[in-house]
């Protein structure tokens, strides 16, 4: 009786998904061909755009679905440079979903080419947009008469008149310019991806920067350096740049060919790099340190840095192991992650060296009359670091001439590597007493 009464509950069929991708998609196409300047068709419009979008996203079948429509990718083409906005940053081959416009027939094209010498890349783009909107306001009649000479002729069957003229334009202007320029060609920087168009700008690179990983290169050692005496003075490095004993290694100038791709480069730089060091601060802001001043922070603060070195350790090892898997898929060589993460290294063990050497001194209060000593207080590492920079080079000179690569990050307290020993016996001399006033 209950398999019985279970069996009322299933579908005698399964539901026709993909009849419903077809009816969509020729609801879209034919709401493009049909002359609307209503609201309400325009809402109607972008409800069918929006359901095939979502759709498209919940499965590989309903992609497949799609694809096999040789009209739709021209269509969405059309509609989604129509619907960008102009305040809104575009790089050139957002919302074509595969059209190709460097290559591909354009018509017969206008007569007179000599005006379309003066374009940039953004001005491409921008023409682009300006053809959608202008191709939109007219009717069919009106687009066969004004724009018959864009009309392509390797389009599949089906793609009307408004929508082969605006993707003609597109070639037209885009091609002559290449053929002009053929420097502005260029090819995505996403190792995955080979589209190739115009662009004329310098690279830009996604993921996190030297600025994300090591904090500001040139920042002021204090406001009171804002007065109009010192705007000529070289500002100072940050504390974490100022610890690293080699150059610090960026990552390469990058230009990509749509938002999408930027996006995955950014994911990929973020799964190599999977940490920042200006974190440690807020890492120690939540460690045992947290609420306690003076000696006592000191002991904790070298406790949490130890535990910070450890979870670092850990996190480098796993992402480099990632991208020695997907090494045929990297954009940015390993080479390049390799000794950006030694970089990362490097600066969190100088660090913990110069906690190190503190917290040896801090076991005798005795010992630390008259001395100045990192981490005594929350936010020491944003204030004046001309006091800490003779114990900051001298950890950096003993980290060298000590320091093994095997070696890693120093991340157990009770085996510590011969340069962290080192510093340690060099610590009365790091930070040495301070002459009092007579």
């Amino acid at each position: 009786m209950a398999t019985s009464k279970s069996r009322k509950n299933v579908p005698t069929h399964a539901f026709p998904i993909d009849q419903l991708l077809n009816a969509l998609v020729e609801m879209l196409i034919v709401s493009i061909d049909e002359f609307h300047v209503s609201t309400a068709e325009q809402e109607k419009r972008d409800a069918v755009a929006t359901a095939i979008h979502r759709l498209e996203c919940t499965s590989k079948a309903n992609q497949s679905t799609l694809l096999a429509d040789g009209r739709l990718q021209f269509y969405r083409c059309f509609y989604h440079t129509l619907s960008t906005n102009n305040a809104l940053p575009r790089r050139f081959l957002d919302a074509t979903f595969g059209v190709s416009l460097l290559t591909g027939s354009f018509g017969q094209g206008p007569s007179e080419t000599q005006r379309f010498g003066v374009l940039t890349p953004k001005d491409v783009l921008q023409d682009r947009l300006n053809t959608a909107r202008r191709l939109a306001s007219l009717d069919v009649n009106e687009v066969l008469h004004r724009s018959s000479k864009y009309m392509p002729e390797d389009l599949p069957d089906g793609v009307g008149p408004r929508v082969a003229a605006f993707i003609g334009r597109s070639r037209f202007v885009t091609q002559i310019r290449a053929q002009d320029r053929p420097t502005w060609v260029v090819t995505c920087g996403l190792g995955s991806c080979s589209c190739r168009f115009l662009c004329s700008e310098g690279g830009n690179v996604g993921g996190p920067a030297l600025v994300d990983l090591f904090g500001e290169q040139g920042v002021s050692s204090s406001e009171e350096d804002e007065d109009e005496e010192d705007e000529n003075e070289p500002p100072v490095a940050s504390y974490w740049s100022t610890l690293s004993p080699r150059p610090l290694t960026a990552l390469p100038r990058r230009t990509f060919c749509s938002l999408a791709c930027a996006l995955k480069y950014e994911d990929e730089i973020r799964s190599a790099i999977p940490i920042r060091v200006s974190d440690a601060e807020t890492h120690e802001s939540f460690s045992s340190a947290s609420g306690k001043l003076g000696l006592a922070r000191v002991m904790a603060s070298t406790r949490a840095a130890f535990k910070r070195n450890d979870a670092a350790a850990r996190a480098l090892r796993d992402s480099m192991r990632d991208v020695r898997k997907r090494q045929a898929h990297n954009t940015v060589k390993p080479e390049i992650y390799n000794r950006i993460h030694q970089n990362i290294i490097d600066v969190l063990n100088i660090d913990l060296g110069l906690l190190y050497a503190a917290s040896s001194l801090a076991e005798s209060p005795a010992s630390c009359v008259n001395r100045q000593l990192p981490a005594t207080a929350p936010c020491w590492r944003d204030g004046d670091l001309k006091k800490f920079s003779r114990a900051i080079e001298r950890v950096k000179s003993l980290y060298v001439q000590h320091y093994k690569t095997a070696e890693g990050l120093a991340r157990d307290e009770r085996y510590p590597p011969k340069w962290l020993i080192k510093v340690k016996e060099a610590s009365t001399g790091l930070f040495p007493v301070r002459a009092t006033l007579q």
